[in-house]
């Protein structure tokens, strides 16, 4: 699956189709929160410019697997989070949906308090690079 993202004034509308476009990212991940279905209000992109070295991908990776997926999955208001990669500038994007931005902040707290699993490196996983937040937004499913 790929994913387009597109910003106007306050939207940002997120298209998701099978098939490749200009400018659209492979979709890695696609988790749905406590309020999957629910229509988002609220969203924020972490933007992590790259390029990413294949340990630091690895490391990305696995944090998110094991410690940022199941906090998303049981954050209350958590709508739907998408981890994008583009594979050319090995740069990934971060996009978290919620029902309003409170909910989004907690998501964003309860993140940010997880502690390191055994084995993590904190050298591998620096923070993103930019942040924005959207308090409108539009998923469109394509085919």
């Amino acid at each position: 699956m790929y994913a387009t993202l597109e910003t106007h004034a306050d939207q940002l509308t997120v298209t998701l189709s099978n098939e490749r476009r200009d400018g659209s990212h492979t979709v890695l991940h696609d988790i749905a929160g406590p309020a999957g279905g629910t229509t988002p209000a609220a969203a924020h992109l972490l933007h992590f410019d790259g390029p990413a070295t294949d340990a630091a991908f690895a490391a990305a990776d696995f944090a998110y697997r094991e410690r940022i997926a199941p906090t998303f999955r049981a954050a209350p208001g958590a709508v739907r989070n998408l981890v994008l990669f583009d594979p050319e500038r090995r740069a990934t994007v971060v996009v978290s949906m919620a029902v309003d931005l409170a909910a989004l902040d907690a998501i964003g707290r309860a993140a940010n308090s997880l502690d390191l699993l055994p084995g993590e490196d904190m050298a591998l996983l620096p923070g993103p690079d930019h942040v924005s937040f959207h308090p409108v937004v539009r998923v469109v499913e394509a085919a």
